[in-house]
């Protein structure tokens, strides 16, 4: 985090200094929401988080959870979660392996965008349906 804010101060007194910098580079460190999508974004990570947020969840379950994931894209998708810190993987030590997966703090605080996100999608869902058979109509 620190190198991230010590890159913004230097960007942002480069550019003070009329050196030329392009402004997606100064957008990357000063945009929410473009970085916060690039935390959640894609097709299965909003969808993981929800499923995680009443508890911790194995790999098996989420996979049932989330049809039709695959194996390899629910990896990948909790992988970068981990990364990102979003995920808390806890492994057991039994035979046979036992691996669960968990919102972490910072996963956690996501919840009140996500029950807005929710009401949203409630209080609208008859403007979305429309909008989905439009798009069916449209591909026809």
């Amino acid at each position: 985090m620190t190198r991230i804010i010590n890159l913004c101060m230097i960007l942002k007194s480069r550019q003070h200094f009329h050196t030329v910098i392009p402004n997606h580079t100064m957008n990357q460190c000063t945009d929410p929401i473009t970085n916060s999508l690039k935390l959640i974004g894609g097709k299965w990570k909003i969808a993981i988080i929800y499923n995680l947020k009443d508890g911790p969840k194995r790999f098996g379950e989420l996979k049932r959870i989330l049809p039709p994931i695959t194996q390899q894209m629910l990896t990948k998708q909790l992988r970068e979660m981990e990364r990102d810190q979003l995920v808390h993987r806890k492994v057991y030590e039994v035979i046979p392996p036992k691996v669960e997966y968990s919102l972490t703090k910072f996963g956690r605080s996501l919840e009140p965008v996500m029950n807005s996100w929710c009401a949203w999608g409630k209080a609208n869902q008859k403007i979305i349906q429309k909008i989905f058979a439009n798009h069916h109509s449209l591909a026809n």
